[in-house]
C-alpha cells in the first residue's frame, strides 16, 4: 500500500511524503527496481526543489545508473548541473567543465526521449550559449520553434 500512495506523492509533487512512503515500503518488503528508481528520482526533486542541487545530481545520477535508457534522470540531473552554475560563483574553467557536464546529460535526454522537445532544446541553447557556442544556441532555439510550431 505504501508503495501506491507514495506514487499519489509523487504525481501531486509531494517528493517528502513520496520519498516516506517508499521507505517504509522497503522496510516491510525490499522495492523493485522500477519502484528504487521511483524513489530515488523523488529524492533527487526533493532536493531538486530545495536548491540543494550536488544532493539532486547525486540521486538523478544513481536513478540514471538504474534505467539508462530513460529521459528524465537525464534532463532533471542536467537541469540540476544549470541550475547550480547559475547560482554559484565558479572558476571559469570549473563553470566550462559543469556546463560540459550538463550538457551531456541535456543531449543524453533527448536522445532517450521518443521526439523533440522544445523546452529542453531551449534549456541546451541557453548551456551552448555559456559555453560560447553560439551556432548551436541558435541551432538548437531553431529546433526548439520547429517542435513547438509540430506540437
Amino acid at each position: 500500500m505504501y508503495v501506491y500512495r507514495a506514487y499519489a506523492s509523487f504525481v501531486l509533487e509531494d517528493y517528502e511524503a513520496c520519498v516516506k512512503d517508499y521507505q517504509k515500503a522497503n522496510g516491510i518488503q525490499k522495492l523493485s527496481s522500477l519502484s528504487l528508481y521511483n524513489m530515488q528520482l523523488a529524492q533527487g526533486l526533493k532536493f531538486l526543489h530545495s536548491s540543494e542541487f550536488e544532493n539532486a545530481i547525486s540521486y538523478f545520477t544513481k536513478a540514471a545508473l538504474k534505467q539508462t535508457s530513460a529521459r528524465d534522470p537525464f534532463l532533471l540531473r542536467g537541469i540540476s548541473v544549470v541550475r547550480f552554475v547559475l547560482q554559484n560563483q565558479l572558476q571559469p574553467q570549473i563553470r566550462i567543465k559543469t556546463l560540459k557536464d550538463g550538457k551531456r546529460d541535456l543531449n543524453r535526454s533527448i536522445a532517450n526521449s521518443s521526439g523533440k522537445d522544445s523546452q529542453v532544446l531551449l534549456l541546451r541553447s541557453l548551456v551552448n550559449f555559456g559555453l560560447n557556442y553560439f551556432f548551436d544556441a541558435i541551432v538548437d532555439i531553431e529546433h526548439a520553434i520547429e517542435s513547438s510550431d509540430e506540437a
